[in-house]
């Protein structure tokens, strides 16, 4: 479709249409003119963005309008084609004028006597056309952006008109550097304080500490990660009680403003589960004094509609404990107690465990248990896998896998979400993966890492991650409390077991809680400075392919500039998205 159909001239207004700063170019669709009197606005069409190797429809984004030069009507404009988001720079493998190559720089190549010049997205000065037009006030480089000038271009060729022109493209993925920055304290310093902890809601980009000032005062910070800065600060209260210990082992309800935490109260030796609203300080909701005293160290949402539903995992003296919240109507209860429905065998306590599949308002579970009485550098494990279908109403729990073969005992367990598959890590070192069906994928696969999603103590439950499917973290040395730990800690693509070292926990204190988000490869940490965290960027971990690492830096900074539907990314590999629709690669 031409840009003008009838007479010669210019889209109203001339020069940069419908910008008149000229700082950065406003692109337009070829076919969204039809006439040279037409006022359509260009503002807000697509600039497009993505990595390897592709074709791109140009964008007039400044034109001269038509003349007669030597009997032939000619015009001057700029095409645009690409922003860098994703690479530094783009070559040009071909260029297409009504979808007849007129420049090729392959085989066979080719070359226009047209003057056509060809920026690449790392220029710094502007092209002499745009210079000579507009001056020096006006006149810009556009770097990071993709485009051609066509100068005194022949159109009588093209019916004398501007054709559509499309380049093929060729660029790597920007892989981005790696950093490290201490959040900044918004309301002041933090001083005599007994007690902290941390929690983390990868979800919202939150990280939550309380600190207990006494034995019945303690705060809750919240830091955004997005700024690194502290954004509230609440003192901690619950109506009609007084807490003798303030709340500890914390865990985030992910999504929420809500942290699941084992608190003492009324100077009595049991301890409670505590629902803690991080933004009032309140502490919503109590189960009874329990004394198994339960320590939270996972949560799942199973039910988002009338109310919202999470299942809150709890490490104790006395096997696996399972709590419902009900964030909307401020409630907890029981779903798996060992003192009235025990799960897993008695005696015992889970030392790793995966989610599987949520649907329906349940979830299944997968974990490993090993004797209550073992050291925690000594698991002891039990020879079962077990499984269990949990919902907020109860549970269904069955043995998934038994191994009969002393020193081959499961250590580890984890749920490869993009087959369905459950990886067992068991004591010699090896993997096995079951996929739902029964079939066993893979078996005796030497590991680097032996102990998948392990749960060593309960003061180093704060060791959690969000990661993309197909993933698990993995834990690999020795931990004793209240020595200097020697472990390191690792992501494991369970399609192969192979493993990627994240942090090494060597050099410091056992009391620090790490999380870390594979989505945007940052990990975060204590600071030693009270009530500040370290969030450390790992950079882009995947440089040569689109992820949502990649996606979600441009949908942050498209600046007006993008319509976020009709983003395209090329060498997308899917399986990559958590919370995301995949409708193609």
């Amino acid at each position: 479709m031409s840009i003008f159909s009838t007479g010669w001239g210019s889209p109203s207004g001339g020069g940069f249409i419908g910008n008149a700063k000229a700082s950065e170019p406003i692109s337009s669709r070829a076919s969204d003119y039809n006439s040279p009197g037409d006022n359509s606005s260009p503002a807000g069409k697509t600039i497009p963005a993505g990595s390897g190797s592709a074709s791109y429809d140009g964008n007039i984004v400044w034109w001269s309008g038509f003349a007669i030069k030597n009997g032939k009507v000619t015009a001057s404009f700029v095409m645009l084609f690409k922003d860098c988001l994703f690479a530094p720079s783009f070559s040009l493998v071909k260029l297409f004028a009504d979808e007849q190559a007129i420049i090729s720089n392959v085989a066979p190549r080719k070359q226009s006597s047209q003057k056509i010049r060809f920026y690449d997205g790392t220029q710094t000065t502007p092209d002499p056309l745009l210079l000579a037009a507009l001056g020096t006030e006006k006149a810009t480089a556009w770097p990071g952006f993709v485009y051609a000038v066509f100068e005194d271009f022949d159109c009588s060729p093209y019916g004398n008109r501007v054709p559509l022109i499309r380049a093929v493209l060729s660029g790597a993925v920007t892989q981005a550097a790696a950093t490290e920055g201490e959040s900044t304290l918004t309301f002041g310093p933090i001083v005599d304080y007994i007690n902290t902890g941390l929690a983390a809601d990868m979800a919202k980009g939150h990280v939550y500490q309380v600190f207990v000032l006494t034995f019945n005062d303690a705060f809750v910070s919240v830091i955004d990660l997005q700024s690194n800065a502290e954004i509230s600060r609440a003192h901690i209260f619950v109506r009609g009680a007084t807490f003798d210990l303030g709340p500890y082992n914390h865990k985030a309800l992910p999504g929420s403003d809500f942290v699941a935490c084992e608190t003492s109260f009324n100077l009595t030796d049991h301890h409670e589960l505590s629902l803690l609203n991080v933004m009032t300080g309140e502490i919503v909701a109590r189960l009874d004094d329990h004394p198994r005293a339960p320590q939270p160290t996972d949560a799942v949402m199973i039910e988002n509609g009338a109310s919202t539903k999470y299942l809150i995992f709890c490490q104790s003296s006395d096997g696996l404990m399972v709590a419902v919240a009900d964030v909307s109507n401020m409630t907890l209860a029981w779903v798996i107690n060992p003192g009235t429905a025990p799960a897993g065998t008695a005696g015992a306590i889970y030392s790793s465990l995966a989610f599987g599949p949520v649907e329906d308002g349940s979830v299944t579970v997968y974990w490993t248990e090993r004797e209550l009485e073992a050291p925690v550098n000594q698991p002891t494990p039990l020879a079962a896998v077990r499984k269990a279908v949990i919902s907020a109403t109860g549970f269904v729990e069955s043995v998934f896998y038994t191994e009969a073969e002393s020193g081959k005992f499961p250590v580890g367990v984890a749920y490869d979400q993009v087959d369905d598959g459950v990886v067992i890590s068991r004591e010699n070192g090896t993997y096995k993966k079951i996929l739902a069906n029964g079939t066993v994928s893979y078996a005796s696969i030497a590991a680097t890492v032996p102990y998948l999603n392990w749960q060593s103590d309960t003061r180093f439950l704060g060791l959690s991650a969000s990661l993309r499917p197909g993933y698990a973290v993995g834990f690999l040395g020795s931990y004793l409390p209240g020595n200097v730990p020697d472990f390191d800690v690792y992501v494991v693509d369970l399609a192969d077991a192979s493993a990627v070292k994240i942090f090494d926990a060597d050099d410091i204190s056992w009391e620090e809680h790490f999380y870390y988000d594979q989505l945007f490869a940052r990990l975060v940490e204590p600071s030693v400075n009270p009530g500040q965290v370290i969030v450390h960027s790992q950079g882009d971990m995947t440089p040569n392919t689109v992820d949502l690492v990649d996606i979600f830096t441009q949908i942050a900074g498209v600046d007006g500039r993008f319509d976020a539907s009709q983003l395209v990314f090329n060498d997308f590999p899917g399986n990559a998205c958590a919370g995301l629709e995949e409708h193609g690669k």
